[in-house]
């Protein structure tokens, strides 16, 4: 889905964002308690991956923490997903060709569609946003 967002800033797979929340966000589920995520998540052994997340009660927004020891990952993105990373190094690769660097203190996107590798270059740990409305449907 092509909203002018992600894909209308650059001609680049991947899209680095200055984040910055000038007042509180308002949800439509306020009654419901918030979840805070974990910053100091266990690093894993080589290759490997651990996450701590929350997920939507129809699985379309899931968050959390997540964190992955240098490798290399193939990626199939089914979803639009927002990675704020905390610590670390990685390359992104698309299909293309394209490659993309990322460091701690960095917030970039993976758009929906994208295919192509994620390449953990130093630990990694970051928090992330996946939106996913086909979630919905299942």
């Amino acid at each position: 889905m092509d909203n002018g967002i992600a894909h209308g800033l650059t001609s680049s797979p991947f899209h680095r964002y200055g984040l910055r929340l000038n007042r509180p966000m308002v949800s439509a589920l306020s009654d419901i308690r918030p979840h805070a995520l974990e910053t100091d998540l266990a690093m894993p052994t080589e290759g490997d991956a651990t996450l701590e997340g929350f997920r939507s009660a129809d699985g379309v927004l899931s968050t959390g923490t997540w964190a992955h020891a240098p490798g290399i990952l193939h990626i199939q993105g089914d979803y639009d997903e927002v990675c704020v990373l905390l610590a670390g190094h990685v390359r992104l690769t698309a299909s293309s060709g394209y490659t993309a660097e990322f460091k701690a203190g960095e917030t970039f996107v993976i758009p929906k569609g994208f295919r192509g590798t994620w390449e953990t270059i130093e630990p990694v740990r970051k928090h992330y946003v996946i939106f996913d409305p086909s979630a919905a449907d299942r």
